[in-house]
């Protein structure tokens, strides 16, 4: 395994504070997975203080506004120094797997639930594939990103479900209007269609 130190840290924080900013920030994912002819979903919610926990880097906080509200905005603007931060012994197994994990339109394969394995992680569902997976933790209805981890999800889950697609919607909107990702051989209209019934799909993402 690469030993990251501070300063590769730093360019791949950067690299997937992009990614993070554009797929997940301040916006629900509708995942939806199983089978195609009733599908089952989850909707992930996430906000800018999500980001530390998935990066497994430690905050000084002696630091003002050194907060992990403000961590994402520091890395997206160029702006956190080395002597913000400190590596764990964990931090480079999560920043090696980090940019890859959360670019789901190529990585989140596979869905399911959090066997409890690691005596240490709490999450409840994981998404991800056979290299890494990304855990989420269900807050109220939805659920929300808190861990990355290196390794195939399938040793992690109970069992896993092929992930069929993905609409994405900013928080603040009424309907899921944009498509994330859309499973081989599956038919979208037919697929939107089904889970419309539930939660609100905008018109455009069901026939296009």
């Amino acid at each position: 395994m690469e030993q990251i130190n501070k300063k590769r840290a730093l360019e791949i924080m950067s690299q997937a504070a992009d990614i993070y900013n554009d797929v997940f920030n301040r916006k629900n994912l509708l995942i939806i997975y199983g089978n195609p002819c009733s599908p089952k979903y989850i909707i992930t919610e996430s906000y800018p203080q999500n980001f530390l926990h998935l990066t497994g880097v430690v905050l000084n906080t002696n630091i003002p506004n050194n907060t992990a509200e403000k961590f994402l905005e520091k890395v997206l603007n160029d702006r956190l120094g080395v002597n913000e931060f400190s590596l764990k012994e964990s931090s480079s197994q999560k920043l090696e797997v980090l940019i890859q994990t959360l670019s789901i339109k190529s990585t989140a394969r596979m869905i399911g639930d959090f066997s409890g394995n690691r005596v240490n992680l709490k999450t409840d569902k994981l998404a991800g594939g056979t290299s890494s997976f990304l855990g989420f933790i269900k807050v109220g209805e939805n659920y929300v990103p808190n861990t990355v981890i290196k390794g195939d999800i399938r040793k992690d889950a109970l069992f896993t479900e092929r992930v069929l697609g993905v609409l994405s919607k900013r928080i603040t909107e009424p309907q899921y209007n944009e498509r994330i990702y859309i499973a081989k051989k599956i038919d979208a209209e037919r697929l939107f269609k089904a889970v419309s019934k539930d939660v609100p799909v905008a018109i455009e993402m069901i026939t296009n």
